[in-house]
C-alpha cells in the first residue's frame, strides 16, 4: 500500500542566533521562492487586485479607507520582509516570529495589531505532504499574510470579493480574518479525513491476517509521523484563539462574534479527529504486533510438521 502523503526527509533547520542579542531577520525554512506581494483593496463597491515586486510600489497602492489585504509569497528575501514590516509599523519580535519556522501556532495582541501563527499543509505534485510556516497580522483596516510558498490557499474567498458574493465587501476587517482562520481550519479537517480514511484501509488489510498485511508496517510509521505532525500544528493554537476571541472588544466587532464562534467549533472538532486517530493508531499498531504473532505461530506450526 503506496501512501499519497509521505513526506522525503527534510533537510536539517538552519538555527538561528539570539533574536533578542542581534535582533536580525533571518528565514529559517527552505522553500526558496521570490517574495512578491499581492494587494487585494475592497470596499462595498468597488476591488483592485494587484502584484508586486517592491514594498514601494505596494505601499503607493494601499488606500486608508479600503479593506486592504496583502499576501507575502515566499519569505527568503529577509530585505523586503524587513521594509514591509518596518512601513506596516509590525514589531521586529512579531517579523522574527514570521520568519523562523521553529515557532509554535500562537495569537498575540499588542496594541492595536494581533498576530496569528499557524501552519498550513498542501500537496505538491509529487503527492507528499508538504508544511509550510504562515502568519496573519491583523490591525483595524489591513490583513497582512505571509506564506513560504506561492501555493495559492484562498481561490474561493478571493473569488468571492471579486464576485462580490457572500457578505465579505460588506463586513469589516475581522470577519476577512476570521474567513482565513477557518479555512485554514478547514484544510486540517480535510486532511485528517483522509488519514482516518487511510487508518481504516489498513485495519481491513491486518484483519485479513495475510502475509500481504504483514508489511503495512512502514506505511504505519509514516502515518503515525504524519499525525503527529498535524497534532503539533494545530493544538497550541486551541487556548490563544479562543481567549482572544472571549476578551477582544476592538479587533473583534459584536456581530460578528457568531462566525468566529463557529471557527472555534471547527477547531473542536478538528482536535476531537485527532485524538481519534490517535486511539485507531494506537490500535492499529497492537493490530500489527498481533499479526506478526500469528503469522510466526502458523511458521513455527508448519516447521513442526516438517
Amino acid at each position: 500500500m503506496k501512501l499519497s502523503f509521505i513526506t522525503k526527509k527534510q533537510k536539517p533547520i538552519m538555527r538561528q542566533r539570539n533574536n533578542l542579542l542581534y535582533e536580525t531577520l533571518q528565514y529559517t525554512g527552505k522553500f526558496d521562492v521570490v517574495t512578491t506581494f499581492e494587494l487585494i483593496s475592497y470596499n462595498e463597491k468597488e476591488v483592485n487586485y494587484s502584484c508586486f515586486k517592491e514594498v514601494d510600489d505596494l505601499m503607493a497602492s494601499i488606500k486608508p479607507e479600503n479593506i486592504n489585504w496583502i499576501i507575502v509569497k515566499g519569505l527568503s528575501q529577509t530585505d523586503k520582509i524587513a521594509v514591509l514590516g518596518k512601513r506596516l509599523r509590525i514589531s521586529n519580535l512579531w517579523m522574527q516570529d514570521v520568519l523562523s519556522t521553529r515557532d509554535i501556532a500562537k495569537v498575540e495582541r499588542y496594541n492595536n495589531q494581533v498576530i496569528t501563527i499557524i501552519d498550513h499543509f498542501f500537496y505538491n505534485d509529487e503527492k507528499q505532504l508538504i508544511k509550510q510556516h504562515c502568519s496573519l497580522v491583523m490591525n483595524p483596516t489591513a490583513i497582512v499574510w505571509f506564506q513560504e510558498s506561492n501555493h495559492g490557499l484562498f481561490t474561493e474567498i478571493i473569488k468571492a470579493i471579486s464576485g462580490n458574493k457572500g457578505k465579505v465587501r460588506v463586513k469589516r476587517v475581522d470577519y476577512l480574518y476570521n474567513l482565513l482562520i477557518s479555512s485554514i481550519v478547514d484544510s486540517y479537517l480535510t486532511l485528517l479525513d483522509e488519514q482516518r480514511n487511510i487508518l481504516i484501509d489498513m485495519e481491513d488489510q491486518l484483519m485479513d491476517f495475510t502475509d500481504e498485511s504483514t508489511s503495512i508496517g512502514r506505511d504505519l510509521q509514516y502515518v503515525r509521523k504524519e499525525f503527529l505532525l498535524l497534532r503539533k500544528s494545530i493544538i497550541p493554537l486551541r487556548e490563544p484563539f479562543k481567549k482572544f476571541v472571549d476578551n477582544d472588544t476592538t479587533l473583534i466587532l459584536p456581530e460578528n462574534r457568531s462566525y468566529f464562534q463557529d471557527t472555534i467549533d471547527h477547531m473542536h472538532q478538528v482536535f476531537q479527529l485527532i485524538d481519534n486517530n490517535k486511539e485507531m493508531n494506537t490500535s492499529l499498531v497492537d493490530l500489527y504486533m498481533a499479526n506478526n504473532d500469528h503469522r510466526l505461530n502458523k511458521i513455527m506450526s508448519r516447521l513442526t510438521v516438517i
